[in-house]
């Protein structure tokens, strides 16, 4: 973020610049395996950042699938599966607090109509 040049704005720069990651990246991965089932893994990494100061964090998540019918299936999935926690974003203005993310797993039915 940057000035014009005539601007007379003396806040907004100095309170947004550091507020976002110079590096990020994803890596997503999807495989059939045999007789329906799905293997799904993504790993994120997300640089520090300097204003407000939040660590960087590499976060993977993964989850096996089962279609059991056309129009069904089952799934379990695990999240932040590296560490028990990391911090998220921090808004500079004060209106959104530091995100404490979890270690997390769930399990997911889908069911498609058609």
């Amino acid at each position: 973020m940057h000035l014009a040049p005539s601007s007379q704005d003396t806040t907004s720069v100095s309170q947004a610049q550091g507020s976002s990651p110079d590096h990020s990246a994803q890596l997503r991965s999807h495989f059939e395996l045999r007789h329906g089932l799905a293997w799904d893994a993504s790993a994120y990494f997300v640089d520090r950042l300097a204003n407000p100061l939040e660590h960087a964090y590499t976060r993977l998540d993964t989850g096996l699938s089962w279609q059991f019918a056309e129009s069904a299936s089952l799934g379990i999935f695990g999240q932040n599966l590296l560490t028990d926690t990391h911090e998220e974003f921090v808004d500079p203005t004060g209106s959104v607090r530091t995100r404490l993310v979890k270690r997390s797993a769930y399990a997911k039915f889908t069911w498609r109509f058609r």
